[in-house]
């Protein structure tokens, strides 16, 4: 039986764990044809938007489904008190989410002038629909998460971002080349996917709780024995502050790298082509993450076990490998990004625009990558609070950097503020992460190799920066872009392998790590 049990929680894991890896690999690759469609200046009336919408996201995939599953999971086996806590969870998330509307729905006219922008009026309005599914989408996942059962959430969470993605693509297209719109009406079509997506899961949800509750009948009476968990409240505000950073950060950009560079004498049109330009990161980074959420799963679970069975031996292990790991994986991702970037911006984009920006933006990666682990390691210590204090202080230093900077230097100095923010959060995660445990740093031996390992995988990512063929051509450039790209994989796995970087027991944690060492070994003979 329990067996049983441990092999449905697996499958069911395995299942919601695939579809956030689809949802957010869909986020990233949408982006590019999207840009193609409508250009720099419509990327940037769409991204002005896009905060709003991935708060919105957060709410109704993370932060609220996390408060109702944990308090249907205390009460497991009593279906009146689960139920009833379920109806309730969706009258609560249905005033917070009609307030969010109304607020966001009135306050766009003053929140499109404080951007600068007036324009972007209608799509924040477009935007502010969605917190009208947070109900729907948010109790019902969170409760049948609560019931250990996945299948409902993954199912509704891909089926939403297929339908998004695909109205996005489909939106774009119709507003500019069958009706010729403004481009900001086409911004407004598109995010109207994030509507018809997320009622498309709303009504999946319904269809699986239908036929979950059959003929159940749906308790009036609040049961005498239900009580909150202590610190709920507190655990979700935590969650929507860490898991949105990225978003929170493309928050302060949207107000204010628009309005500081008009401000310091660029023309308005150029002003939101160079926006368009910088948040062409956006997908590069969200790429990475794709890789780096697929690794950092496997920690929560595993750093969980052995605190609870009080392992400390293993709890310093764990912790000193996932910190070598992350940052192998981290390293050798950015370097790949920041040196093909000349041809993948032009594979990508079309054009050779703001590689230096993109460069130091996509940098930023290596950060994120630590700081997405250490996070993860936090949370296996049951700490929601530590990881929220970290991105905090990593969201005013934004802020406060953007202001100084952006003027300044110009765009660049906005992506210099983003790692410095970044920066900033890993070092107030790995000082908290050092009171709860000690680990071992890496050692100098360790980083010496590592660096030999990525600059020989580097090499084919460079030279193709310099063919000409490459550069004039973007289907051949994506080609050799992605043969190129494998080579330095391989190179990279036969050189870390090699030098004992990554072992055969470090490689298997990474995603699809047992296909890997299974092709090193038939390469091998």
């Amino acid at each position: 039986m329990g067996t049983k049990i441990n092999t449905t929680l697996f499958q069911g894991a395995l299942i919601l764990t695939l579809a956030s890896l689809l949802s957010k690999l869909l986020s990233a690759v949408y982006r590019v044809p999207f840009q193609n469609m409508v250009g720099d200046e419509g990327f940037y009336i769409f991204q002005q938007a896009y905060p709003f919408y991935g708060i919105s996201m957060t709410l109704s995939l993370t932060a609220a489904p996390l408060f109702i599953s944990k308090v249907v999971a205390e009460y497991n086996g009593d279906y009146n008190a689960q139920r009833w806590f379920l109806e309730r969870s969706k009258r609560y998330l249905g005033v917070l989410g009609f307030v969010l509307f109304i607020a966001l729905f009135i306050a766009a006219p003053w929140l499109a002038n404080t951007m600068g922008d007036p324009s972007l009026t209608g799509i924040i309005r477009v935007t502010s629909v969605t917190y009208l599914l947070l109900p729907y989408l948010g109790s019902y996942r969170g409760f049948y998460q609560g019931d250990n059962d996945m299948t409902p959430t993954a199912v509704s969470q891909a089926v939403e971002q297929v339908v998004r993605v695909a109205i996005i693509i489909v939106g774009a297209y119709i507003g500019v080349y069958v009706l010729d719109v403004s481009l900001y009406h086409v911004g407004e079509l598109a995010m109207s996917g994030a509507i018809i997506g997320g009622a498309a899961g709303a009504i999946i949800l319904a269809v699986f709780d239908k036929k979950r509750r059959g003929l159940q009948q749906i308790p009036t009476m609040r049961p005498e024995n239900l009580q909150l968990p202590r610190g709920i409240w507190r655990d979700m505000f935590a969650v929507i502050i860490t898991s949105a950073l990225l978003i929170w950060f493309q928050m302060a950009d949207a107000f204010q790298i628009f309005r500081l560079l008009v401000a310091s004498g660029i023309e308005t049109d150029q002003a939101k082509i160079l926006k368009g330009v910088y948040d062409r990161g956006q997908p590069l980074i969200q790429l990475g993450v794709v890789v780096v959420t697929s690794f950092s799963l496997s920690i929560i679970p595993m750093i969980s076990k052995a605190r609870i069975q009080r392992e400390r031996v293993k709890l310093q292990r764990l912790v000193s490998f996932f910190m070598r790991t992350g940052i192998a994986l981290g390293l050798a991702i950015t370097v790949a990004l920041v040196v093909m970037m000349p041809t993948l911006n032009y594979t990508l984009f079309a054009d050779y625009e703001g590689v230096d920006v993109l460069q130091v933006f996509v940098a930023g990666l290596f950060l994120l990558t630590l700081l997405v682990i250490i996070t993860s390691v936090l949370q296996g210590f049951n700490s929601m609070k530590a990881p929220a204090i970290a991105a905090v202080c990593g969201i005013i230093i934004k802020v406060m950097l953007n202001g100084v900077w952006l003027p300044e230097h110009g765009i660049i100095g906005s992506a210099w503020a983003t790692n410095s923010a970044l920066l900033a959060s890993v070092l107030i995660s790995v000082v908290i992460l050092k009171q709860s445990i000690n680990f071992e740093w890496p050692s100098w031996q360790f980083l010496i190799k590592l660096s030999f390992s990525v600059a020989l995988m580097a090499a084919p990512l460079i030279i193709i920066n310099y063919l000409p063929f490459v550069t004039n051509h973007r289907i051949v450039g994506l080609v050799v872009l992605i043969i190129a790209s494998l080579i330095g994989a391989l190179l990279f796995l036969f050189s870390a392998s090699y030098l004992r970087v990554i072992t055969r027991q470090d490689i298997v944690m990474l995603p699809m790590g047992r296909s890997v060492i299974k092709l090193i070994k038939k390469m091998k003979r």
